[in-house]
């Protein structure tokens, strides 16, 4: 069996479990939330690791990609997405007008 961890907010983290529920893959997959900064994990735990919308939240960001480095195999993959600077000024204004602040 093929293990998993997940690390996110816990909105997402609830969202993601009811989804894993629907496709029958609960035992798949362990929740945690952790310090991006210095993560528990063990060197060389991971053979793939994703990251979508979330460096632009972080302190941080260059210690963040050093722990995902330090994690990830070293025939791994680590994906890294976040917005532009453009992208994030619209979703600023997005946020703005759902009366959303920081």
């Amino acid at each position: 069996m093929i293990k998993t961890t997940y690390n996110g907010k816990k909105y997402t983290r609830n969202f993601a479990k009811l989804i894993l529920g629907y496709l029958g893959l609960e035992g798949f997959v362990e929740f945690k939330i952790e310090n991006a900064e210095c993560l528990s994990f063990e060197d060389k735990s991971f053979d793939t690791i994703f990251s979508v919308n979330t460096l632009h939240h972080f302190r941080n960001p260059f210690k963040v990609i050093e722990e995902l480095v330090r994690i990830v195999t070293f025939e791994g993959k680590i994906i890294l997405s976040d917005f532009t600077e453009e992208g994030l000024t619209i979703v600023d204004r997005i946020h703005q007008k759902e009366g959303v602040t920081k």
